[in-house]
């Protein structure tokens, strides 16, 4: 049993299906006919996934990160992407709501960007350099 488990978590078709109701859901509402709530929806998912990354991969927050100690850089850096990934997607679904005719329920924005600081703040304070 344990080598069946060891297999299904090196194969990659695992990755494919945990991705896949993420992919699905705006692609089957496009296909009902209703396109801009399908890629509203689809910008929704993808900021979840593109926030972090381009925070964590920008050149400008390395640049502003030089003058920091390595350990302080790394945590700092860990931070903005926490903060991205829990600011970025209501800003994106605010944004959805209004322009695309999404309904995405969510609590109001200040409240989401003050948990998304507390959250930058728990992780800067706890995440030690060595975690890549």
């Amino acid at each position: 049993m344990l080598s069946l488990l060891a297999a299904l978590a090196r194969s990659k078709w695992v990755l494919w299906l945990s991705v896949l109701p993420f992919v699905a859901l705006p692609v089957l509402v496009a296909l009902e006919g209703d396109i801009p709530t399908g890629f509203g929806l689809a910008v929704f998912v993808a900021s979840f996934f593109v926030a972090p990354m381009v925070v964590s991969e920008n050149a400008v927050v390395r640049y502003m990160l030089t003058r920091f100690s390595r350990e302080t850089g790394k945590r700092t850096t860990s931070a903005l992407a926490v903060f991205a990934f829990l600011a970025v997607p209501p800003c994106v679904a605010l944004m959805t709501n209004r322009y695309a005719g999404t309904t995405i329920d969510m609590y109001a924005l200040p409240l989401h960007v003050a948990w998304a600081g507390i959250g930058a703040a728990v992780v800067f304070f706890t995440v030690s350099a060595d975690a890549d």
